[in-house]
């Protein structure tokens, strides 16, 4: 807001004429006359600009959507300062990142990036023209998300797992808003030492401490866009978890038996299995325990156990046994050596 000083000759007197204006009404504010400090009140005659008046020239219009997806509303409005918009009373931009404004040039546009479910509503362009007699226009729209079915990117794995373990279910969905699993069509919820369910970022995951046999079965993964049984789609994947109980120890890839040359390097190579993994492995010689030295290397690491001998002799020869223990008892296998001198050919 503010005065413009208008000066011309009245009855012969210079006269001061002010004019009060916001960019959108003008008007006679008052007049002083030859000068003085008389000042006589003149009532203000305000007209409208033409041209000037705050409208919409092209409304916003109701838009649909899926979820998921983005969508932009646009509005044209004459003579405005600011232009926002709001759903119910709250500004869009405190409601969601996903919200984007932007005026310029009399064009207002809202975008929403990743529409969600709980982004169907009415909304509201609000328009303003700053001044002495601010004016404020609005005009309603709605924004209408639809379901769409969801969509598993990944699904849950089969798994064997044993007495006391834990098993670890995870499926990644898309355009889902919540997700439920069930064990043998009962639903399970989440327990503080049992079950742990979490869904986030597109990521469902169930884990179960502690598997016992009655863990044992068929696990469905249910995904649905929206909690509204009646327009909320859904989309099932299933797996299925079998508990064994604890193993002996076992031996694979176990040679039938081996031959060197006297002077190279022994190695015997094989994979034990068994539940609880065998901690401890040794290996004999004849029945009699090897002993690491700087010829006998003796590795085991993740279930690989290996037996080094360097700088074979004859007497290296013999009955080689690895043996292996757990919590549920202990296991041996067996592989037979020949450590044969080596051949010297001589010239003529």
């Amino acid at each position: 807001m503010y005065l413009l000083k208008i000066s011309c000759l009245l009855y012969g007197l210079l006269t001061d004429y002010w004019v009060e204006t916001d960019g959108y009404h003008y008007g006679l504010f008052e007049y002083c006359v030859d000068n003085t400090s008389s000042c006589l009140d003149v009532t203000p005659q305000l007209q409208t600009i033409e041209g000037t008046e705050l409208t919409f020239k092209n409304p916003p219009k109701s838009v649909s959507v899926n979820a998921g997806q983005a969508v932009s509303i646009v509005a044209y409005v004459t003579n405005a300062n600011h232009v926002y918009w709001c759903k119910g009373r709250d500004h869009v931009i405190r409601i969601s990142t996903s919200f984007e404004e932007c005026y310029n040039n009399s064009k207002a546009e809202l975008t929403l990036k990743n529409a969600r479910l709980q982004d169907d509503g009415e909304y509201t362009c609000v328009a303003e023209k700053y001044g002495r007699n601010r004016k404020e226009i609005r005009e309603s729209f709605f924004i209408y998300v639809h379901h769409v079915k969801p969509v598993f990117k990944t699904k849950p794995k089969d798994v064997t797992v044993h007495l006391g373990d834990a098993v670890n279910l995870e499926a990644i969905v898309v355009n889902a808003e919540a997700v439920s699993w069930f064990h043998e069509d009962q639903i399970l919820s989440n327990s503080k030492s049992k079950i742990v369910l979490k869904f986030l970022n597109g990521k469902a995951s169930l884990k179960i401490d502690c598997v016992t046999k009655i863990d044992e079965g068929d696990y469905t993964c249910l995904a649905k866009s929206g909690n509204d049984p009646i327009k909320a789609k859904e989309e099932s994947v299933y797996c299925h978890v079998k508990v064994i109980d604890a193993e002996l120890p076992s031996f694979n890839d176990v040679p039938n038996s081996l031959n060197v040359k006297s002077g190279s390097t022994l190695e015997i190579a094989i994979n034990v299995c068994g539940y609880p993994k065998p901690k401890n492995v040794s290996w004999y010689k004849e029945g009699t325990v090897l002993e690491r030295s700087r010829r006998a290397i003796m590795q085991y690491m993740e279930g690989d156990c290996r037996l080094l001998i360097y700088d074979t002799v004859p007497a290296d020869s013999g009955m080689y046994e690895c043996y292996a223990e757990n919590a549920h008892g202990n296991n041996k296998c067996k592989i037979p050596v020949k450590v044969t001198k080596r051949v010297m050919t001589g010239s003529m």
